[in-house]
């Protein structure tokens, strides 16, 4: 800390000295500097040094959130869940087949999804508010905030008249009921409640949550009895409907009947046709059988028409519809019409990742053209096999019209008694046929009105829950201090990441590329003020700053072994980093030393060498400069260590521009025949260009970095410009060292070392 650090960066290679004067001191470093980046080693002890030095961060990140969780949580009124479990009965036994009559729950994941929705929907809800009387539950009939804050104005001595007159009535808590207080809870219940399928079962579990557990079990259950009862009303409100249609169609049709069977008896009466065999002459059963005959064959006409229709209107379509194309169905088809469907889905997932030229494209297209080709020309042949089929029928109707003629003709004299009274019995029969088939469907729909069922059923009701919903609070206040923990983890990363400042030996070295010569101490106890920190290496000789600025000197002494007279300019990247102090320092300590040493003031922007020894700033380096003073002029005399030294002067000043002339190279030679050593007060680099002219100007430049203040890229950026205009950057000094915090940041200057050191400083 106070004498040159033993880094793990060599010590400087000197260069021999030539005539031209001593070549830069180079710093012989072996692989690049191992990447720390902007933070340090994170080794576990590291990780250990870095949660100590934010202990404070993390202390109070995770207290703030451990007792805000905490307050929280105690806070937190417990909530109950009720369940029940309702199955939807996908099975049932088909006693009658009633072609769907009364509709029942389907088996798919959308008919569930759908009851799903019913059981939560706002007309369920309003149902349940209703059969509960909702509206008269406590649950429901807390007090609000102004009902509260008005009773308890009303209620303290003296505030009930301000409060009477503020809103002047009598009686200000009067709070007229809510007329739509019974849909709000309806509204609630359908956003509380929860209904989800079960996995890919036929079960609903229903549930809700609330702080009253009777509450909530009787919300569920009376759910799932009303869900089951709409089911059944609606079930038998449909059947209901269906047998009072049926009924209805019933008496008609039997009216119609027994009007079509008397006018067939008078109308065989008047005629005088005579039965027969089974009533009816012999022509008359030729006719007759002739007819059925003729009904059958026109039957199978229309049906091979309808079939041909279907075809070719699906063929004519383009459709590939197995079942549309069901009248030309065949395996050869059907195979074609896959191979077909295939060699589209290859053509459209090549397509996405080739282009309609590349050759794998073309030929699938001409592949797919080939088997469309087939699936056609397959459709034609079947549709050809169809009209063959429609025309055969179509023979055979017309030859048995042709066979019926003949027969009517034979018994001319009895055709048109006995077509009328064969038109009379078929619409006689027809209308029994129809009676008949809706007194069977009236039958099998009372049968079903007698088996009315809901689809579901409650496998599990909900009881009344005794334990609150969710983790308990024990679980939840460790949840609480687990976050917590890692929050203040996370802060102290997030601390440790946005702190830009140097803060170890090590990251300054790996950091700039340059050896740090010694640590500087902060003397914020120890000495206030300019003249105090600067008049502290005076009086302490033996501390551990001027130990520091010892291991300076003797940096300087083995770059300029040989006894040569070395100009040294100390600067840094900003200002307020401690530069001119230790400039001051090292001058006096030198000067103690019975060296022959001056220190000139250059940053004339910002002059503070005469400030810390008690000086003037009348004429100075500025003056020297333009011509407008001696040497003789300018040099003061600190009169407690015999030090020489120039001020910056006074008055407006080009430095940029009067340093690049030869005059200040003609001061510096001047002074360097004089003196032993000449140090150089200068600007900031980042400040102003003159450092680094200066620097250039110049045999060492020492670096200064204030310990936690000077920002890691703008320190970097500033050794940059000066490597750039040639500057021989002799080291680092590290300043303002809080010793005490700094060993929570390195893993060699720990406390123990400073324990083991400090007996050998007199502070």
């Amino acid at each position: 800390m106070t004498q040159q650090t033993s880094s793990p960066v060599p010590s400087p290679r000197l260069a021999p000295v030539g005539p031209g004067g001593p070549a830069p001191v180079s710093v012989l470093r072996g692989d690049s500097p191992r990447a720390i980046g902007d933070n340090l080693d994170l080794d576990l002890t590291g990780l250990l040094r870095i949660f100590r030095r934010r202990l404070p961060w993390f202390v109070i990140t995770a207290a703030l959130l451990a007792i805000t969780g905490l307050v929280a949580i105690m806070n937190l009124t417990p909530q109950y869940t009720a369940d029940s479990v309702i199955f939807i009965e996908n099975r049932r036994p088909n006693i009658v087949n009633l072609d769907e009559l009364v509709q029942s729950v389907g088996g798919t994941a959308e008919a569930i999804q759908s009851e799903v929705e019913i059981l939560k929907s706002r007309e369920m809800a309003a149902k349940v508010v209703d059969r509960l009387k909702l509206t008269e539950h406590p649950f429901f009939n807390q007090p609000s905030r102004a009902q509260k804050v008005c009773a308890f104005f009303s209620g303290v001595s003296g505030l009930r008249d301000t409060v009477l007159r503020a809103f002047g009535t009598e009686e200000p808590c009067v709070f007229p009921p809510d007329p739509n207080k019974a849909q709000g809870i309806a509204i609630w219940i359908a956003q509380n409640l929860t209904a989800t399928q079960i996995g890919r079962s036929y079960t609903i579990l229903l549930g809700l949550q609330a702080s009253d557990p009777v509450l909530a079990a009787d919300v569920v259950n009376t759910v799932a009895d009303l869900y089951l009862t709409d089911q059944y009303e609606a079930k038998y409100q449909a059947t209901q409907r269906a047998t009072n249609w049926l009924e209805d169609r019933i008496q008609e049709l039997r009216a119609s009947v027994s009007e079509a069977e008397s006018k067939v008896e008078q109308y065989r009466a008047q005629a005088g046709l005579v039965a027969g065999k089974d009533d009816t002459t012999i022509i008359q059963q030729q006719i007759s059988e002739s007819n059925a005959n003729l009904s059958q064959a026109r039957a199978t006409l229309a049906d091979a028409r309808s079939r041909l229709n279907e075809a070719q209107s699906a063929a004519g379509s383009g459709s590939r519809n197995v079942s549309a194309l069901a009248a030309i169905a065949s395996p050869l088809l059907s195979e074609l019409i896959g191979k077909e469907a295939e060699l589209q889905r290859k053509l459209a997932d090549q397509g996405q990742s080739l282009g309609d030229r590349h050759p794998a494209i073309v030929a699938l297209k001409a592949e797919l053209a080939g088997a469309t080709s087939q699936v056609n020309a397959e459709i034609q042949r079947r549709l050809s096999g169809l009209r063959s089929e429609v025309n055969a029928a179509q023979a055979r109707v017309n030859a048995l019209e042709g066979n019926l003629r003949g027969v009517e003709k034979r018994a001319e004299g009895l055709t048109g008694d006995l077509v009328k009274l064969r038109e009379l019995e078929r619409e006689a029969a027809a209308s029994r046929t129809l009676l008949e088939t809706f007194l069977t469907r009236s039958k099998q729909v009372g049968e079903q009105g007698q088996m009315v069922e809901a689809d579901a059923r409650v496998i599990s009701r909900a009881t009344v829950p005794t334990d609150p919903a969710g983790a308990g609070k024990k679980l939840m206040f460790l949840a609480v201090l687990v976050v917590s923990t890692l929050a203040g983890i996370a802060v102290v990363g997030i601390v440790e990441k946005l702190d830009a400042g140097f803060r170890d030996v090590r990251q300054v070295e790996a950091t700039t590329g340059s050896p740090v010569i010694a640590l500087v101490p902060d003397l914020k106890r120890a000495a206030k003020g300019d003249r105090a920190v600067a008049d502290y290496v005076i009086q302490k000789p033996l501390s551990q700053a001027a130990e520091a600025i010892n291991a300076l000197r003797s940096q300087i002494w083995l770059a300029t072994r040989g006894g040569r007279t070395r100009t040294v300019v100390l600067t840094s990247s900003l200002a307020n980093e401690g530069k001119t102090t230790l400039n001051v320092w090292l001058a006096r300590m030198s000067a103690m030393h019975g060296e022959r040493v001056i220190l000139i003031d250059c940053d004339f922007r910002n002059p503070n060498v005469h400030k810390h020894l008690g000086g003037e700033n009348k004429v100075g380096t500025v003056d020297l400069m333009l011509g407008r003073a001696d040497l003789a002029d300018c040099v003061q005399t600190d009169a407690a260590t015999g030090l020489a030294y120039i001020s910056a002067g006074r008055g407006a000043f080009d430095g940029s521009n009067q340093l690049r002339t030869p005059a200040f190279q003609r001061l510096l030679m001047q002074l360097s025949q004089n003196y032993d050593l000449v140090l150089i007060d200068g600007p900031p680099v980042m400040a102003l260009s003159d450092s680094k002219i200066i620097a250039a100007a110049a045999d060492q430049t020492v670096f200064v970095c204030r310990w936690k203040t000077t920002n890691r890229k703008t320190a970097t950026r500033a050794l940059e410009e000066l490597r750039a205009s040639e500057a021989h950057v002799l080291g680092v000094m590290f300043s303002v060292v809080d010793v005490e915090k700094n060993a929570l940041f390195t893993d060699y200057y720990t406390k123990a070392y400073l324990r083991g050191t400090n007996k050998y400083y007199a502070d």
